[in-house]
Protein backbone atom coordinates (compact mmCIF):
# COMPACT_ATOMS: atom_id res chain seq x y z
CA UNK A 1 0.00 0.00 0.00
CA UNK A 2 1.19 3.46 -0.67
CA UNK A 3 2.30 6.10 1.77
CA UNK A 4 -1.05 7.86 1.81
CA UNK A 5 -3.09 4.92 3.06
CA UNK A 6 -0.62 3.39 5.51
CA UNK A 7 -0.89 6.17 8.06
CA UNK A 8 2.42 7.79 7.19
CA UNK A 9 0.84 10.19 4.69
CA UNK A 10 -0.74 13.49 5.59
CA UNK A 11 -4.41 14.08 6.20
CA UNK A 12 -4.98 15.34 2.65
CA UNK A 13 -3.45 12.18 1.19
CA UNK A 14 -5.58 9.99 3.42
CA UNK A 15 -8.70 11.91 2.42
CA UNK A 16 -7.77 11.40 -1.22
CA UNK A 17 -7.47 7.66 -0.61
CA UNK A 18 -10.93 7.57 0.96
CA UNK A 19 -12.58 10.17 -1.31
CA UNK A 20 -14.90 7.66 -3.01
CA UNK A 21 -16.17 6.37 0.30
CA UNK A 22 -16.64 9.91 1.61
CA UNK A 23 -18.65 10.69 -1.53
CA UNK A 24 -20.68 7.52 -1.01
CA UNK A 25 -21.48 8.65 2.54
CA UNK A 26 -22.81 11.95 1.19
CA UNK A 27 -24.93 10.21 -1.47
CA UNK A 28 -26.35 7.72 1.05
CA UNK A 29 -27.16 10.59 3.43
CA UNK A 30 -29.03 12.45 0.67
CA UNK A 31 -30.94 9.32 -0.32
CA UNK A 32 -31.86 8.58 3.29
CA UNK A 33 -32.89 12.23 3.70
CA UNK A 34 -35.19 11.94 0.72
CA UNK A 35 -36.65 8.80 2.30
CA UNK A 36 -37.15 10.58 5.62
CA UNK A 37 -38.90 13.45 3.85
CA UNK A 38 -41.07 11.39 1.49
CA UNK A 39 -42.06 8.56 3.82
CA UNK A 40 -43.46 10.08 7.01
CA UNK A 41 -43.84 6.74 8.80
CA UNK A 42 -40.07 6.20 8.58
CA UNK A 43 -39.07 9.77 9.41
CA UNK A 44 -41.60 10.21 12.20
CA UNK A 45 -40.47 7.02 13.95
CA UNK A 46 -36.86 8.20 13.81
CA UNK A 47 -37.86 11.66 15.09
CA UNK A 48 -39.79 10.20 18.03
CA UNK A 49 -36.69 8.35 19.19
CA UNK A 50 -34.51 11.40 18.59
CA UNK A 51 -36.88 13.68 20.53
CA UNK A 52 -36.35 11.54 23.64
CA UNK A 53 -32.61 11.91 23.21
CA UNK A 54 -32.82 15.70 22.75
CA UNK A 55 -34.84 16.21 25.94
CA UNK A 56 -31.81 15.40 28.07
CA UNK A 57 -29.94 18.31 26.48
CA UNK A 58 -32.64 20.94 26.93
CA UNK A 59 -31.90 21.83 30.54
CA UNK A 60 -28.11 22.09 30.23
CA UNK A 61 -26.34 25.42 30.54
CA UNK A 62 -24.34 26.53 27.51
CA UNK A 63 -20.88 25.18 28.51
CA UNK A 64 -22.36 21.81 29.54
CA UNK A 65 -24.39 21.69 26.35
CA UNK A 66 -21.32 22.41 24.22
CA UNK A 67 -19.40 19.65 25.98
CA UNK A 68 -22.30 17.18 25.66
CA UNK A 69 -22.72 17.91 21.95
CA UNK A 70 -19.00 17.56 21.32
CA UNK A 71 -18.73 14.28 23.24
CA UNK A 72 -21.77 12.82 21.49
CA UNK A 73 -20.50 13.74 18.04
CA UNK A 74 -16.91 12.69 18.80
CA UNK A 75 -18.17 9.31 20.02
CA UNK A 76 -20.40 8.89 16.97
CA UNK A 77 -17.56 9.74 14.57
CA UNK A 78 -15.06 7.51 16.36
CA UNK A 79 -17.53 4.64 16.50
CA UNK A 80 -18.25 4.93 12.77
CA UNK A 81 -14.54 4.71 12.01
CA UNK A 82 -13.65 1.94 14.46
CA UNK A 83 -16.70 -0.22 13.79
CA UNK A 84 -16.17 0.23 10.09
CA UNK A 85 -13.96 -2.85 10.43
CA UNK A 86 -17.17 -4.87 10.23
CA UNK A 87 -17.34 -4.26 6.48
CA UNK A 88 -18.78 -0.77 6.81
CA UNK A 89 -22.14 -1.87 8.20
CA UNK A 90 -22.12 0.50 11.20
CA UNK A 91 -21.25 3.61 9.16
CA UNK A 92 -24.01 2.79 6.66
CA UNK A 93 -26.50 2.44 9.51
CA UNK A 94 -25.36 5.75 11.03
CA UNK A 95 -25.58 7.52 7.67
CA UNK A 96 -29.07 6.15 7.11
CA UNK A 97 -30.46 7.10 10.51
CA UNK A 98 -29.00 10.60 10.37
CA UNK A 99 -30.18 11.14 6.79
CA UNK A 100 -33.69 9.99 7.68
CA UNK A 101 -33.75 12.37 10.65
CA UNK A 102 -32.50 15.24 8.51
CA UNK A 103 -35.17 14.59 5.87
CA UNK A 104 -37.91 14.33 8.49
CA UNK A 105 -36.88 17.63 10.09
CA UNK A 106 -36.87 19.34 6.69
CA UNK A 107 -40.34 17.94 5.95
CA UNK A 108 -41.86 18.89 9.28
CA UNK A 109 -40.19 22.26 9.82
CA UNK A 110 -39.05 23.67 6.47
CA UNK A 111 -39.22 27.28 7.71
CA UNK A 112 -37.02 26.41 10.71
CA UNK A 113 -34.50 24.29 8.81
CA UNK A 114 -32.18 27.28 8.36
CA UNK A 115 -31.27 26.74 12.04
CA UNK A 116 -29.45 23.55 11.03
CA UNK A 117 -27.08 25.47 8.79
CA UNK A 118 -24.68 27.13 11.25
CA UNK A 119 -23.50 24.01 13.05
CA UNK A 120 -24.02 21.81 10.02
CA UNK A 121 -21.33 23.71 8.15
CA UNK A 122 -18.73 22.05 10.39
CA UNK A 123 -20.53 19.03 11.81
CA UNK A 124 -21.81 17.50 8.58
CA UNK A 125 -18.46 17.56 6.74
CA UNK A 126 -16.81 16.04 9.82
CA UNK A 127 -19.42 13.29 9.93
CA UNK A 128 -19.27 12.63 6.17
CA UNK A 129 -15.52 12.22 6.52
CA UNK A 130 -15.89 9.92 9.56
CA UNK A 131 -18.57 7.82 7.87
CA UNK A 132 -16.54 7.67 4.67
CA UNK A 133 -13.45 6.60 6.59
CA UNK A 134 -15.53 3.94 8.30
CA UNK A 135 -16.56 2.64 4.89
CA UNK A 136 -12.94 2.83 3.72
CA UNK A 137 -11.75 0.90 6.77
CA UNK A 138 -14.45 -1.69 6.01
CA UNK A 139 -12.84 -2.44 2.66
CA UNK A 140 -9.77 -3.92 4.39
CA UNK A 141 -11.13 -7.35 3.59
CA UNK A 142 -10.75 -6.71 -0.15
CA UNK A 143 -6.97 -6.23 -0.17
CA UNK A 144 -4.13 -8.54 0.73
CA UNK A 145 -2.48 -8.76 3.15
CA UNK A 146 -5.79 -8.19 4.91
CA UNK A 147 -4.63 -7.66 8.50
CA UNK A 148 -1.94 -5.26 7.34
CA UNK A 149 -4.51 -3.26 5.35
CA UNK A 150 -6.82 -3.15 8.35
CA UNK A 151 -4.04 -1.81 10.56
CA UNK A 152 -2.98 0.75 7.93
CA UNK A 153 -6.50 2.00 7.31
CA UNK A 154 -7.36 2.25 10.99
CA UNK A 155 -4.13 4.10 11.73
CA UNK A 156 -4.69 6.51 8.85
CA UNK A 157 -8.34 7.06 9.77
CA UNK A 158 -7.53 7.74 13.40
CA UNK A 159 -4.97 10.30 12.28
CA UNK A 160 -7.67 12.14 10.33
CA UNK A 161 -10.01 11.78 13.30
CA UNK A 162 -7.54 13.46 15.63
CA UNK A 163 -6.23 16.11 13.25
CA UNK A 164 -9.35 17.10 11.33
CA UNK A 165 -12.61 15.57 12.54
CA UNK A 166 -12.27 16.43 16.24
CA UNK A 167 -11.34 20.09 15.58
CA UNK A 168 -14.32 20.44 13.24
CA UNK A 169 -16.58 18.92 15.89
CA UNK A 170 -15.29 21.33 18.54
CA UNK A 171 -16.23 24.28 16.33
CA UNK A 172 -19.60 22.70 15.52
CA UNK A 173 -20.38 22.09 19.21
CA UNK A 174 -19.51 25.66 20.17
CA UNK A 175 -21.69 27.07 17.39
CA UNK A 176 -24.56 24.69 18.17
CA UNK A 177 -24.37 25.34 21.91
CA UNK A 178 -24.35 29.11 21.48
CA UNK A 179 -27.13 28.92 18.88
CA UNK A 180 -29.25 26.79 21.23
CA UNK A 181 -28.71 29.36 23.99
CA UNK A 182 -29.81 32.17 21.65
CA UNK A 183 -32.87 30.22 20.38
CA UNK A 184 -33.97 29.44 23.93
CA UNK A 185 -34.06 33.14 24.47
Amino acid sequence: MNRQADGSGGVIHILREARRQIAVSLVLFILAGIGGALYPHIGDAALANFAEYVREFLEKNTPDLILAIFLRNAAAAGTAILLGIFFGIVPVAAISVNGILFGAVLRLMPAESWRLLPHGVFELPAMFIAWGLGLWVGLWIMEAPRWQRLKERLTASLRVYLMLILPLLVVAAVIEGIAAHIYRG
